[in-house]
């Protein structure tokens, strides 16, 4: 009997949880969006598009009548040679308008054309070059071109990747025994194993630091130590932290709470708390902003004369909304997440 609370406790906010999942906002955070303005001439602007990895571009005809042709050079006949997907994810030709969008998830070269008519011959040509997303855990060293290692100490994390780029000389990366002394560098076998060899100009290899420690290196080519060109890499232990359960489930949940930023004018967007909550109350942030909401039943908040024909925003419902001015980051269900916290805290702590 002693019990009978806490479970009462925990399957209501359960229900609340499992709700809120399947009323999702619309508008999420998403990948960035670019877009390829086609025609009305014989252009794709701009015609060389460069983007990271993930990213969606989207092609707007602005008249005339195009495709976005993945597949084959229509000049030569032979394959762009690019991936499957990107091929079937091709354009096809349609006059003034959104012609689609492809998302690109792998870093490459995608080269395209118009296949109309004579178009690519006339040089309808595209190409969209894309970039690996950046990743925190690399580091980057560049070697030379003089006798240097730049920057010459380097302190990362346990477990990130170090990659050495020479801008020009002939160099190594020597990990094993000091050039100068001739005596060892103490530095584990596997990180002397995996000195980089000599070379010029050019991405000269990469190494993996798993442990923390500071590991010293030279450049053993002729007196290229003796004056100076040594480095150090300086690994410090990964932080490991330990989020409470509170933490972990409210980063689950934290969807609810996507924040977004709106234009000036009209915008939608989707109302995805899992309770239904006041118009007045949630908007309260940003009236001064707003002119108008509307519901899909055409209701109306008027914000000017303080009128609520809406009542309270439902999940899984969307809105659209007039603005005198833009919005950064607009978002619905701070109050809702600060009450599960305050629930989720109240029942992990009772016993």
């Amino acid at each position: 009997m002693n019990n009978t609370s806490t479970p009462s406790k925990a399957l209501i906010l359960l229900r609340k949880v499992c709700f809120g999942f399947l009323l999702l906002p619309f508008t999420l955070l998403a990948q960035t969006t670019h877009t390829v303005n086609v025609g009305p001439g014989l252009t794709y602007d701009p015609s060389e598009l460069t983007i990271t990895a993930g990213d969606v571009v989207t092609w707007i005809s602005l008249g005339g009548y195009h495709d976005v042709n993945f597949d084959e050079n229509s000049v030569n006949g032979n394959s762009f040679g690019n991936p499957i997907s990107i091929v079937e994810a091709s354009l096809p030709p349609q006059g003034e308008g959104t012609m689609g969008s492809i998302t690109f998830p792998d870093s490459g070269t995608y080269d395209y054309d118009c296949s109309v008519g004579s178009h690519a011959l006339g040089g309808m040509v595209g190409k969209v070059i894309v970039n690996p997303a950046p990743d925190e855990n690399s580091h980057t060293v560049y070697v030379g071109p003089g006798l240097t290692y730049d920057p010459s100490e380097l302190t990362i994390t346990a477990g990130d990747v170090v990659t050495w780029i020479s801008l020009g000389g002939t160099h190594d990366v020597n990990f094993n025994t000091n050039t100068v002394t001739g005596t060892s560098f103490g530095n584990p076998t596997s990180i002397a194993d995996a000195s980089l060899p000599t070379q010029g100009a050019g991405t000269m290899g990469s190494i993996a630091f798993p442990d923390a420690g500071t590991y010293d290196y030279d450049c053993s080519v002729g007196a290229h130590a003796q004056y100076g060109m040594v480095g150090k890499v300086v690994v410090n232990a990964a932080s490991v932290s330990t989020p409470s359960m509170t933490d972990e489930i409210l980063e689950l949940f934290a969807v609810w709470n996507t924040s977004i930023s709106l234009d000036k004018g009209w915008n939608m967007f989707g109302y995805g708390c899992p309770e239904p909550k006041d118009v007045i109350e949630v908007l309260s942030a940003h009236t001064d902003k707003i002119i108008i909401v509307k519901n899909n039943s055409g209701k109306a908040y008027l914000t000017e004369y303080g009128f609520n024909g809406i009542g309270d925003f439902l999940s899984g419902q969307g809105y659209q909304v007039k603005l005198s001015e833009s919005i950064e980051g607009f978002s619905l269900c701070d109050d809702y997440m600060s009450e599960i916290s305050d629930q989720l805290n109240l029942i992990i702590n009772t016993d």
